[in-house]
Parts: C-alpha cells; sequence; structure tokens
C-alpha cells in the first residue's frame, strides 16, 4: 500500500505522469528504471512511479522476463545481497532472493537466448574474484557457476552466439567496506568472452590504461559492443570514456579534449540505437553519441544524465533531477517531463 507521503505525490503528480506516459512512450509498452523518493527506494514502471515496488536498498540494473509478462528481475547496487522478481504492471513485489554468506551481487545480470537461464554478476567474498552464476529464472536458484575472468564483474551481455561478454571492472570491493575501492593501484580491467555452458574463456580484450574501469555494455546493429568507463585514476588529464570491440579490437573511441573534460571520468550508462552508441555522464551533466565507427556524433546538455536506452528509433534518457526525456537520434530534444522528487538511478529498461 502506498503510505500518505506518496499517496499525497502521486494526486500531485498525476496529470504530468499520465502527460509523461501519453508523449515518452512512443509504441505500447513502458520505462522500467529504479529511483530514489523521499529517502526510499524503489523499481518499476518510470512512467506511473506510483505504482513503484520499494527496494530493500538502492537497486540497479533490470532486466525484463520476457517467459513470465509483466514481471521483471531487480538486482541491488553493488555490493548487493539480493534479487527480487517484481509485478510492474501491478506493483507488486513477487519473490526476492538473497545472496549467500559467501557471495554478493555486483548489480546487473542477462538472461539466455531461449529465456530458460540467467545469469548474473557476483563476487567471491573469501578472494574477491569475480564470479557468474547460472540461476533458474523460476526459483532464481543458482544451477552452476563458474569465474567471470577478473575481478568485478558488472554487466553482462548474451551475444548472438550464445556466449557471454563480462565486464570485469577490475574493482575490489568487500561487503564490509561497501563501495571502497581496495585495490586501485594494481586493478586490471577486462572485457572476457565466456562460453556460456562450461565457463571456459574464449577471448579476453584490455585497454592499455588500467585505470579505466569497464562497467557496461551494448551491441549495435552491426555488432559492435559498445563499453562505457569509468576513470579511477584521480585528478588527472581527462580521458575518454567510450570504447569499442570491432573486429576482434578493443580500442578508445576518439573524444576530442573539451568532451573529454565535460564528461568528467564517469560514464553510468550506454545504449545502442542502429549504428550508434549513447552514454550517459551525470557527473558533467552530458549525454554523448558516436557512431560504431568511432565517429563522434554530438552531445545533448542533460544535467545529472543517467539511464539509456533506444526505443522505436530513439533515445530515452533519465537524469538524476528527475526528468525523463525523448531524444532523437542526434541528440536533439523531443521531449522532456519531470518527475518531481524523484531521483532517477543509472539504468532504463524498455518493457512491451
Amino acid at each position: 500500500m502506498l503510505n500518505r507521503r506518496h499517496l499525497l505525490y502521486a494526486l500531485a503528480s498525476a496529470p504530468l505522469l499520465a502527460s509523461a506516459a501519453g508523449r515518452l512512450a512512443p509504441k505500447p509498452g513502458t520505462l522500467l528504471a529504479a529511483w530514489e523518493q523521499g529517502g526510499d527506494y524503489f523499481a518499476g514502471d518510470a512512467l506511473h512511479p506510483e505504482r513503484g515496488i520499494r527496494l530493500p536498498a538502492r537497486g540497479h540494473g533490470l532486466l525484463v522476463d520476457r517467459r513470465r509478462p509483466g514481471t521483471a528481475i531487480v538486482m541491488a547496487r553493488r555490493p548487493g545481497d539480493w534479487l527480487l522478481r517484481i509485478d510492474w504492471q501491478r506493483g507488486r513485489l513477487l519473490q526476492q532472493m538473497d545472496a549467500s554468506l559467501d557471495r554478493y551481487f555486483f548489480g546487473h545480470g542477462c538472461f539466455s537466448a531461449d529465456g530458460h537461464s540467467l545469469f548474473t554478476s557476483e563476487c567471491d567474498v573469501a578472494t574477491s574474484q569475480g564470479v557468474i552464476a547460472r540461476r533458474d529464472p523460476r526459483t532464481l536458484k543458482v544451477l552452476a557457476e563458474f569465474p567471470s575472468g577478473g575481478i568485478g564483474p558488472h554487466e553482462i551481455l548474451m551475444l548472438a552466439d550464445g556466449s557471454l561478454l563480462v565486464a570485469n571492472g577490475g574493482i575490489a570491493t568487500l561487503p564490509e567496506t561497501g563501495r571502497r575501492k581496495l585495490n586501485l593501484d594494481t586493478m586490471q580491467p577486462s572485457l572476457v568472452r565466456l562460453d556460456a555452458g562450461s565457463g571456459k574463456v574464449l577471448a579476453e580484450y584490455t585497454l592499455d590504461d588500467s585505470k579505466l574501469s569497464i562497467r557496461h555494455l551494448a551491441q549495435s546493429a552491426d555488432g559492435t559492443v559498445g563499453v562505457a568507463l569509468q576513470d579511477e585514476s584521480g585528478p588527472t588529464p581527462a580521458k575518454p570514456l567510450l570504447a569499442l570491440l570491432r573486429d576482434g579490437q578493443l580500442q578508445l573511441a576518439p573524444t576530442s579534449p573539451a568532451l573529454a573534460v565535460r564528461m568528467a571520468g564517469y560514464a553510468a550508462s550506454v545504449a545502442a540505437l542502429g549504428d550508434c552508441f549513447a552514454i550517459s555522464c551525470p557527473k558533467g551533466g552530458v549525454v554523448a553519441i558516436w557512431r560504431s565507427t568511432g565517429e563522434w556524433v554530438g552531445q545533448y546538455e542533460l544535467a545529472g544524465a543517467a539511464g539509456l536506452v533506444a526505443v522505436d528509433g530513439h533515445w530515452q534518457a533519465s537524469s538524476e533531477a528527475g526528468v525523463l526525456a525523448r531524444l532523437a537520434p542526434a541528440a536533439t530534444l523531443m521531449e522532456q517531463h519531470v518527475a518531481r522528487g524523484i531521483r532517477w538511478d543509472n539504468h532504463l529498461v524498455w518493457a512491451d
């Protein structure tokens, strides 16, 4: 049930949200997100936050479960100790799975192509090594697990050939020290392709700069993978924050010095639209776009830029200031609405 504060919020913003739902959704469906509101954490239908499901702590990644229509998996922000299944249409919590004592979650996962397996990025508490768990999507129980090929696995991408691409951020953290980064002097980020059945390492890619943490992934229509980065080198000259995995090579996307400074060392999300990638940079307040070939397309100013997803030929973006925006492919604004009192988290997902 909604408490008084949430009810007042829903009543006060109902016309705005109805407008957002009607204009920001270009086809039947909705945007899913996690968010903070009034000191509490929620996840669910971003166009109808009055239906939001309360979370035990801050959420991060979401996955639509297409074999169970109307439901999604919500993952706790790193270092997290729960997975949830929600009914985003009815605003209900359906299921919670807590991490075992020797594991914690890194905020992301993916389904196999047939939807019969759920893969989650996790950490072995005893060794700080990354683990990929294969879970039953119905019960959320672990069926098998294997090493992620590095430390700090974050986003996982299921490739067309059935293999897994894992973004190993390279940063060691532990539950007792929270988000404190324990190995910045020795971090070794990597992008690793794994056999989804056996966990065998099929390929590994690294950047020359070991301080660029490999975090989030998206794949363009031509098969190129866009990799969103976070700079852990401290107050040093600004660096590019998008890498491209193309033709077996992982390389930084050409970035002007001015844009590198503006991005402020932190890319929160990456999304693909056709042959283009967009990254959101909340510290710099910008959404920047490149083609999969590395050609810069443009940028859009959005304070606290957070979530990104491509829907029906356009970008959908969110911000930490409550903004939901619809952007044309070249980053020009089409629609914008503000959900007052809401701080959207770093990811958006389209559910149809």
